[in-house]
C-alpha cells in the first residue's frame, strides 16, 4: 500500500502536474511507513521544484537513503540549499552528491555554478565547461554556463552559449534571450552592427517583437514581410 501511495504521488505530479495532491499522497505513504525513504526524497523533489527551499530540506532531513539513494538526496539537498543562498552547504552537499553518483555532468555543472556564484571563478567555469563537453546536447548544462558567464560579466562567451542553448531549444523565447545578450557585447565593441545566427533567427520567429527590436536598437517597418525583417546574417 505504500508503494501504491507514492506510485500515485509520482504520477500526479509527472502526468497531471498537481504537486498538492502529489504531497498528499508522499504523506499518506509517509503515515504508513514512515521510513519510506522514496516518499520522503520525492516530497523534497516537489518543494525544490515548487520554490520552497525550507520545507524541502525539512522533508529530505527525515529520509532514510541506503546507498542507492544518498545522491540524489545530497542533489535535493544542494539544490535547497543553492536556492537559500547557503552556497557553500550547497557545494558541500554536491559535492557529496558526487562521491555517491561518480563524475556526473549536472552534478559538476550545478557545484561549478556554485562555485562561481562564491567567487571561485576560475574552478567553477573550468568544471562548467568540462560538463558541457561531457554533455553537449543537455540544455540545463549549457543554461549554466551560461549563466555563469553573464555573473562574472563575459558577456561574449554568454553570448555564444546562449546561441548555442536556443539552438538545443528552438524556441522563441531562447532566440530571444541570446539576441538580447548579444547585443550589449557588440555595442561596447563599438563598428558596425552585425547579426548573428541565433538573432536573426529571433527575428524572424518574433518579427513584430517591440522587446526584440528595441533591445537590438531598431525599428521595424510594418509594411514590411515578416520573412524580409530579418538583418543580414553574419558571415
Amino acid at each position: 500500500m505504500t508503494m501504491a501511495w507514492i506510485q500515485l504521488g509520482l504520477q500526479e505530479y509527472e502526468c497531471s502536474r498537481e504537486p498538492a495532491e502529489a504531497l498528499r499522497c508522499f504523506d499518506h505513504a509517509l503515515a504508513l511507513e514512515p521510513k519510506a525513504t522514496p516518499a520522503s526524497l520525492f516530497k523534497g523533489m516537489v518543494y525544490v521544484d515548487l520554490g520552497m527551499p525550507e520545507q524541502a530540506l525539512l522533508a529530505l532531513n527525515t529520509a532514510h537513503p541506503d546507498k542507492h539513494s544518498q545522491a540524489l538526496r545530497q542533489q535535493l539537498s544542494g539544490d535547497a540549499l543553492h536556492n537559500l543562498g547557503r552556497l557553500e552547504e550547497a557545494c558541500t552537499a554536491y559535492r557529496d552528491a558526487i562521491g555517491f553518483a561518480g563524475n556526473d555532468p549536472v552534478l559538476n555543472s550545478k557545484l561549478g555554478y556554485t562555485e562561481v556564484r562564491l567567487g571561485r571563478t576560475k574552478d567553477g567555469i573550468t568544471r562548467l565547461k568540462r560538463a558541457v563537453e561531457n554533455a553537449p546536447a543537455a540544455p540545463d548544462i549549457r543554461e549554466r554556463l551560461m549563466k555563469a558567464y553573464v555573473a562574472v560579466n563575459s558577456l561574449s562567451e554568454a553570448a555564444e552559449q546562449a546561441e548555442k542553448l536556443a539552438d538545443l531549444e528552438g524556441t522563441a523565447k531562447a532566440y530571444l534571450r541570446a539576441a538580447s545578450i548579444r547585443v550589449p557585447c557588440q555595442t561596447a565593441a563599438g563598428g558596425e552592427k552585425r547579426y548573428s545566427t541565433a538573432e536573426s533567427r529571433s527575428f524572424l520567429i518574433l518579427p513584430t517583437s517591440d522587446e526584440l527590436w528595441l533591445k537590438c536598437g531598431l525599428r521595424p517597418d510594418p509594411s514590411t514581410p515578416a520573412a524580409e525583417r530579418a538583418p543580414e546574417l553574419r558571415a
